[in-house]
């Protein structure tokens, strides 16, 4: 029986030539190719050893059911792997699995509508699989490869069309219900000038999740001598994606984390920076797989610096919770980083601190509000990270005055219940994006600004240091006069609602009930709108 086997042989084999063609088709089918490659060689030699020694002890029971659960963990494996490549554009790799499991409670609402935007085809597949392998559990006796006898071979046949099946359905277009995209590509083209003519550092603090009602209510003392853009909003209150906005000035597929396509095709404005001999770097405090940062960041050729990298090369030891290190961490790296590189350098430093469960690393010194509370929690980890920034500026001033633009902004927004909502992705009310931007740089003249959205900070800060103009782009610089405030907003994931923020005013069109909310940018006064003019522009977003 064990000589007859080999068969089984047939499935790494499929899976090493499917991987040489995804070497064809592009870099991310490779990799899944690999992956699934790699586990299913791994499941093989399990299954020949778990065979080989259930005939040497004559348990023919077994061996039945070894080859059933072979084609069950073929079948999971796919299933995953269709998961997290086809639908969210990761890799599938031990360390993202355990961080997910690790993080489950925070995560659940990301995996449900994860499953949702799976295409029909693929949850069909998998069902009725499983209950392929399943019916032929209780007619073990009849199944083949049994020790002295000859039969159908129904299981290996079995398992060939579940893995024929899984490899047409990943790698086609099947598989996400509504691939429709939205990239706009803002910067197909540059008509920037080489070299700026004004040459200032640049340093943005992005912080994770902070609303601007958040913002107010903390202690801003520090902060009096900034500027402040009033009306600031990310068009989807998820992480990736406004990381996608910030870079590129584009706006992302809302339905999914920016894939390698993406990245790939939309520009990098950061490139305009690099030729004009800008030192980038992008420190982040989590790990570099969180939300696909990592990949992002190699498609962009930008140096990353995350939590691994922290914890090999610190000098002392950082605190530690669900998502990454305390943030001083980040401080304390770009303040040695900025001492090492010549000016002109520029700096993104990602916090993540304020990241649910919200972590707040010295109670003992943050205290103003309620510990126990998720709320208190989140405030006092907000005015932990201002204290971290504050604290660079002025050490930073002191040591280089009047040579670095700072920016400050969150990413998005975080609910708390106010519309029976929590955490951020879902919803598309101001408590998730609205954010606070605020700008600073002594003894250099910048122009305000009453209102802008994420994917338009680098063309501004392109046209602050006059790069020169960009023409062929959606957005414009906010410092702009002639600055014409308009943006779709998505919540992350199946499309409950989709709004538009147009000069004054804010829509959301609700995709159940159809009714169309008015407000103003403070959502202080909503009210029912039958404006046929949004209805049409929101039709076609």
């Amino acid at each position: 029986m064990f000589r007859r086997s080999g068969f089984y042989l047939i499935f790494p084999i499929i899976s090493l030539l499917t991987s040489h063609l995804g070497l064809i088709v592009g870099p991310g089918i490779f990799r899944i190719s690999i992956f699934l490659f790699i586990t299913i060689f791994l499941l093989t030699i399990l299954l020949f050893v778990a065979l080989y020694v259930f005939e040497k002890k004559n348990r023919l029971l077994y061996l039945d059911y070894a080859q059933i659960l072979y084609s069950i963990f073929i079948l999971l494996i796919f299933y995953i792997s269709g998961i997290s490549y086809e639908n969210l554009k990761l890799i599938p790799n031990f360390g993202l699995t355990s961080y997910f499991l690790q993080n489950l409670g925070i995560l659940y609402q990301d995996a449900f509508f994860a499953f949702s935007r799976l295409g029909f085809f693929y949850h069909l597949w998998f069902i009725s699989s499983a209950v392929a392998c399943f019916y032929f559990i209780p007619k073990i006796d009849r199944l083949f490869l049994q020790k002295g006898r000859i039969g159908s071979p129904t299981i290996p046949i079995l398992t060939l069309l579940i893995v024929a099946g899984s490899y047409l359905l990943l790698f086609s277009d099947k598989l996400v219900s509504n691939p429709n995209k939205m990239v706009l590509d803002r910067f197909s083209r540059s008509n920037s000038n080489t070299k700026p003519q004004r040459n200032k550092n640049i340093i943005i603090f992005l912080l994770e999740g902070i609303s601007k009602e958040a913002f107010t209510k903390v202690d801003l003392s520090s902060f009096k001598n900034w500027e402040e853009i009033e009306y600031f909003f990310v068009p989807i209150p998820h992480s990736s994606n406004s990381l996608f906005s910030l870079i590129t000035g584009n706006y992302s597929d809302s339905r999914r984390e920016p894939n390698s396509e993406n990245t790939k095709s939309a520009q990098p404005i950061t490139s305009e920076f690099e030729r004009a001999g800008y030192k980038i770097r992008f420190l982040f405090s989590g790990a570099g797989y969180f939300e696909n940062i990592q990949r992002m960041m190699q498609d962009w050729r930008i140096p990353l610096y995350d939590r691994n990298y922290f914890r090999n090369n610190a000098k002392k030891n950082y605190k530690e919770f669900q998502w990454g290190l305390e943030d001083s961490v980040l401080i304390d790296f770009a303040s040695d980083f900025s001492q090492l590189d010549p000016s002109p350098y520029l700096y993104i430093l990602y916090f993540t601190n304020t990241h649910s469960p919200y972590f707040n690393p010295h109670p003992e010194k943050f205290y103003r509000f309620e510990e126990d509370s998720d709320y208190g929690r989140y405030l006092n980890s907000l005015e932990y990270e201002l204290h971290l920034v504050d604290s660079f500026v002025r050490k930073n001033e002191d040591r280089f005055p009047n040579q670095t633009i700072y920016l400050l902004l969150s990413d998005h927004g975080e609910s708390f219940g106010k519309f029976g909502v929590y955490k951020h992705g879902f919803s598309i009310k101001n408590e998730e994006v609205r954010v606070p931007f605020l700008y600073y740089s002594p003894e250099f003249s910048i122009p305000s600004a009453e209102k802008g959205g994420i994917h338009d900070v680098f063309p501004s800060l392109l046209e602050l240091l006059d790069f020169g103009s960009y023409k062929e782009k959606n957005g414009t610089s906010f410092f702009d006069p002639d600055y014409e405030f308009r943006m779709p907003l998505y919540p992350w994931g199946p499309r409950s609602s989709k709004g538009v923020l147009y000069k004054d005013k804010k829509y959301i069109l609700e995709e159940n009930s159809r009714s169309l909310i008015e407000s103003d940018l403070d959502e202080s006064e909503m009210k029912e709108s039958r404006d046929p003019n949004i209805l049409k522009l929101l039709q076609k977003l």
